[in-house]
């Protein structure tokens, strides 16, 4: 299967509403955990990291091994926020809750 590298940054602005920014996109082709950490490292190389809070995917399989090692590449310190797992289609879980609570 032919892999592409997606990055979308959503963030909050000051008036509490969730806005969605594409970022870029790699071409991997045939692509390894290892090759997407590598990939996904060097695209978000002018972000700051430690304000990293979560990493959507569309799949489980090779998904689930970059999100290890991920964790273990990015500079993070104590005091920084843990990468939230909310489990292998966190997209739709993250849209639902942020949905939810802009309706209260």
């Amino acid at each position: 299967m032919v892999k592409w590298i997606y990055i979308f940054v959503f963030f909050y602005k000051c008036s509490g509403k969730v806005s969605t920014r594409y970022f870029g996109s790699q071409f991997l082709g045939h692509a390894t955990a290892d090759d997407l950490v590598t990939n996904f490292v060097e695209a978000i190389k002018d972000l700051n990291s430690r304000q990293l809070t979560q990493i959507s995917m569309d799949g489980p399989s090779v998904n689930w091994s970059f999100i290890d090692k991920i964790e273990d590449k990015l500079v993070r310190d104590p005091g920084d926020p843990v990468l939230l797992d909310l489990g292998s289609c966190s997209l739709h879980i993250v849209r639902g809750a942020v949905s939810l609570d802009n309706l209260s």
